[in-house]
């Protein structure tokens, strides 16, 4: 016979688990005969024609992985948006994972993938002009492929430690004009940002730099910013493109494959769902791309410098800006009083700067003088 307090636990238990079932469940979806898996997270007081983003595991993983690893349930209570986290299938090892077009599997992954986020859409009234993916490795694979053949129903994307695959990278004329975001460890040794995967079957895009370059360029950015943020992540960002597009490249040095979260963010100062959902927030607003936040103000050149640096502040006012080495020791500070600032570098010594002016930074590189 219970005891009350037993009673009473087992009563705190229920209603837990009633709490937890009601926004987080687990559910199939049938895609050519096949049911499929996923886990749908859906807030407590969602707005109507709430976002849906869609959270991909890596090869090998699963879709309750992906969901405690991210965190992105807790960032989707304050974003209010709804989060899928599909489970994919296994391939030809009988390892789960997502047919990028890498030749491991005839898993139909971006017919699945459409058509879940169709049928959410219609089922819980979400809005289909803010649907977006990301996805951790194999899971940014995915992200990209669909980038290139499902933009009509995912309106960005985001890739933490994924690339192209060569399928998708040698098809990439295909590409229209999406948002592209992508988190990446310099150290990664499973998906090398220089390209050198060594997995046969996974090769074939460039370094991330090109693969970074390549979706700017489609999606006509003009202008590009940087900003060095704490503990070794240079965040850099593409703007003024397309339907005011913009491109998001975060590299993260002293990193390799893991999934940045709250946890080891004095290592890298980067949360990544975070990033992703703020990145995702911004693309699919009204007024995409346009919040001031994200408005080039500021501008330096020439940049590699030999001897004069300019600063430009449009606004006229003054601004103070410091220069500090790489060991973080100020080596030149002052005022930007005009609108252009003339400041001489010629007798520091050859190396990466930092400016920061304005509540922005700017990586500096000072070259050899010119010879006079």
């Amino acid at each position: 016979m219970f005891s009350k307090m037993a009673l009473f636990f087992v009563l705190l238990a229920w209603f837990y688990g009633t709490v937890a079932l009601k926004a987080q469940q687990s559910y199939s979806f049938s895609y050519q005969g096949v049911n499929r898996q996923y886990i749908l997270y859906l807030p407590d007081d969602l707005p109507d024609q709430a976002p849906l983003v869609f959270a991909l595991h890596g090869y090998g993983g699963n879709s309750s992985f992906m969901m405690n690893k991210s965190g992105m349930n807790e960032v989707a209570d304050k974003g209010k948006f709804v989060v899928c986290y599909p489970q994919g299938t296994r391939d030809q090892n009988n390892v789960t994972h997502w047919n990028a077009r890498l030749g491991i599997s005839n898993a139909n992954d971006v017919g699945f993938l459409k058509a879940l986020a169709i049928y959410l859409q219609e089922t819980h009234q979400l809005n289909p002009e803010q649907t977006f993916i990301c996805g951790h490795s194999n899971g940014g694979f995915m992200s990209y492929t669909l980038a290139c053949e499902a933009s009509s129903v995912f309106k960005a994307i985001a890739s933490m430690a994924g690339t192209m695959s060569g399928y998708t990278w040698t098809t990439r004329n295909i590409a229209k004009p999406i948002p592209i975001l992508q988190i990446h460890g310099v150290d990664d040794a499973v998906v090398p940002i220089d390209g050198s995967i060594p997995y046969p079957g996974w090769r074939g895009a460039p370094e991330m730099d090109s693969v970074v370059e390549f979706w700017a360029t489609v999606n006509s950015c003009t202008i590009l910013d940087s900003v060095f943020l704490p503990n070794h992540t240079w965040a850099y960002t593409y703007l003024d493109g397309v339907d005011n597009n913009q491109v998001w490249y975060y590299k993260i040095h002293n990193w390799g494959h893991d999934w940045p979260t709250r946890s080891n963010a004095s290592h890298t100062g980067t949360i990544a769902s975070e990033v992703i959902w703020e990145f995702f927030e911004l693309m699919g607003s009204e007024s995409t791309g346009k919040d001031e936040k994200y408005v080039l103000r500021i501008k330096c050149y020439p940049n590699p410098v030999s001897d004069v640096l300019v600063i430009e502040n449009p606004s006229g006012q003054d601004e103070k800006y410091t220069i500090l080495d790489v060991g973080g020791r100020i080596v030149r500070t002052g005022y930007t009083i005009h609108e252009t600032t003339y400041v001489n570098v010629s007798d520091l010594s050859a190396g990466l700067y930092y400016l920061i002016c304005s509540e922005e930074s700017f990586p500096v590189i000072k070259q050899k003088n010119h010879q006079r």
